[in-house]
Order: structure tokens, then sequence, then C-alpha cells
């Protein structure tokens, strides 16, 4: 009965924080923005956007979940091309204490046409409760696809466990399940507007409204607003050759700073 409700205790607060968990500096600086997503961070995104990764790229993520919680995550996502799309790995563990949540992802994406991408993830969740828990685990997917509708305006949607899969098949322990819907509208040549809402099968909606702007070759600012609970985000990144630093700040009213530090490096 104690292993039950720990558990489910911490499923429940896996569930709020998941998307962050499986993100970037890239999409945190963008309010967690990532149904619309481009390169090695697809993996974590929406897998579609893998189809534009044309050269071999790893990357590396860390973030602690608002410092004085002793909560951090880290990742490490690879993407290659081969032959008509692209295919991605991605490890990543987010810890507290004795609780361990980790992700083993597999995905791959291509163009299905000149205007589309689709995408799909094959992800192993670990759950480790400590010495006197145990673990539990589970298979799931998450798919997506983007649409160029014009030069200006792209469109993204992305599901994550559509198929409703269960951390333990016996106890029947709910994954949360997730859709979302993205746009991104190019402002001008150097300003771009993302919006996103999100529907969480069975708890709530939240909606995320972002802006990035590029001041000079090779920077850019980020910045954006999520509900449900309401987050501010503001992030950077540059570019300097073959590598890309990004950063971001989440700012919780309540829980404070969630800091995130993410770099990429191509042609591995």
């Amino acid at each position: 009965m104690h292993r039950n409700i720990f558990t489910l205790y911490l499923i429940l607060l896996t569930i709020p924080s998941y998307s962050q968990s499986n993100s970037s500096a890239v999409y945190n600086g963008l309010a967690g923005v990532n149904a619309i997503s481009e390169g090695v961070w697809s993996v974590r995104g929406n897998q579609a956007g893998l189809a534009s990764v044309k050269n071999p790229i790893g990357g590396v993520t860390y973030s602690n979940r608002f410092i004085k919680y002793k909560i951090y995550s880290i990742g490490f996502s690879v993407a290659m091309p081969v032959f008509t799309g692209t295919f991605g790995l991605d490890v990543n563990q987010l810890r507290f204490d004795s609780y361990t949540n980790r992700d083993y992802a597999l995905s791959y994406g291509m163009n299905l046409t000149k205007f589309m991408k689709a995408g799909i993830a094959v992800v192993y969740k670990r759950i480790s409760l400590g010495e006197y828990y145990g673990s539990i685990g589970s298979v799931y997917v998450s798919a997506g696809s983007i649409l160029n509708i014009s030069s200006r305006v792209i469109l993204g949607i992305h599901f994550y466990n559509p198929t409703q899969s269960t951390l333990n098949y016996q106890r029947n322990e709910q994954l949360p399940a997730l859709a979302s819907l993205a746009v991104k509208y190019k402002l001008g040549d150097n300003i771009n507007v993302y919006g996103q809402f999100d529907i969480e099968l069975k708890h709530k909606y939240i909606w995320h409204i972002a802006l990035d702007y590029i001041p000079v070759k090779n920077l850019v600012v980020r910045g954006g607003i999520r509900t449900t609970p309401v987050n501010y985000s503001i992030g950077v990144g540059y570019r300097l050759k073959r590598i890309v630093t990004d950063a971001a700040f989440v700012i919780h009213p309540v829980l404070g700073v969630y800091p995130e530090l993410s770099v990429s490096i191509s042609g591995l």
C-alpha cells in the first residue's frame, strides 16, 4: 500500500515536468514550445524536425530544477542522416535524491513531401524509486509532423504517448498523454513568433507564447510565457563555427529560477 502511494506521488510529480525534462535550453527559452523543432534537439521535441539535419550532430544538455530543490536533469542526443531520413538517439535522466527517471529514445524523421516532414520515436522509460521501492518501466511512442504552409508560416503537431502506455501493467499506473499543436510565424527576417497549445489527457490545457530575435549574425535572443502553471522564460543562443551554445532561464513566481545549458556540435 505504501509503495503504491509513494509511486503515485512520484508519477504525479513527473507529469507537470515531463515536457521540460525531455526538452533543451532552446525550447525552454521559448517557454516550452517544442512541437516545431529542427536539429538535434528534435529528438526531444518533434521528431519530424530531424529531417532537417543534413550532417551528423551531437549535443548535451544540463539543468537544475529551481536550484535549491536539488532536482537536476542531464541528457545526451545524437542525430545521424541515413538514406532518405535521419536517425536520432537520446538518453536523459531526471534525478532527485533516490528518485531517478530515465528515458532512452530511438527516433527517425524524414521528408514526406517538399512541404511536410514526419517523425516517430520509441522510448523506454525507467523509474527507480530507491533502495526500498524498486523500479518500474514502460515503452511508449511519440510522433509528429511539421508542415510548411508558406514561406512565413509553419505548423507542427506532436503526440506524446498517444497509446496511453502505463508504467506497470498490474497496477495500471498511467503515463501522461499529450497532444500539441504549434505555429511559427516569421514576422520579419530577424523575428519569429511562436504559439503552442497542449492538451494533456484528463489533466489540463497549456498555452505557450514566445518569440526569438536575431540582433546580429550567429546570436539569437528568446523569451516567452506558458500557463498551467504560469512560467516566464528567457534564453540566448550563440553559434561559433560548428558549436552552438544555448542557455535558458525558466522563472516560476513561487519556486524560483530554473536554469538550463545546452551545447551541440555538428559535423561529428
